[in-house]
């Protein structure tokens, strides 16, 4: 799967090879099988693919595709309706933030996050969400 080699590559610190995967991932994603998919692996690999192409991306110094990436992450898990696939995103877009600085929008997607996931009963997320609220009560501001 291009999205696991992507982010493998990405926690290895390959950014650039990273980058091509993810971006080949983006392009080979099918909006048609992606929430046959979601259901079948647990994520959407296209969100997964635009998720951490906007951490790619961050890394290698494009701020501005980043977000873009980001945006079309969180865009697609919404229009997929489907849960683990939005928090992930949700995660993905705080942590984003986070790398910004942009406490507001650490702090929106926290808490949809937090919401989600404590509504959906996903323990690991519901972490994750008081994670980025602690975050947000650490920053001076």
């Amino acid at each position: 799967m291009v999205s696991t080699l992507g982010i493998v590559l990405f926690y290895l610190g390959d950014y650039a090879a990273a980058r091509m995967h993810l971006e080949q991932g983006i392009a080979l994603t099918d909006p048609a099988a992606q929430r046959a998919l979601a259901l079948l692996y647990g994520l959407a690999p296209g969100v997964s693919c635009l998720g951490m192409a906007a951490h790619t991306l961050w890394c290698l110094g494009y701020p501005v595709q980043a977000m873009r990436r980001s945006h079309e992450a969180l865009a697609q898990a919404q229009a997929l309706a489907h849960p683990l696939s939005l928090v992930t995103a949700q995660h993905w877009a705080a942590w984003l933030h986070q790398r910004r600085r942009d406490v507001p929008a650490v702090r929106e997607q926290a808490d949809a996050l937090l919401s989600l996931a404590t509504a959906q009963g996903f323990p690991l997320w519901v972490g994750a969400g008081i994670f980025w609220q602690g975050w947000i009560l650490a920053v001076p501001g």
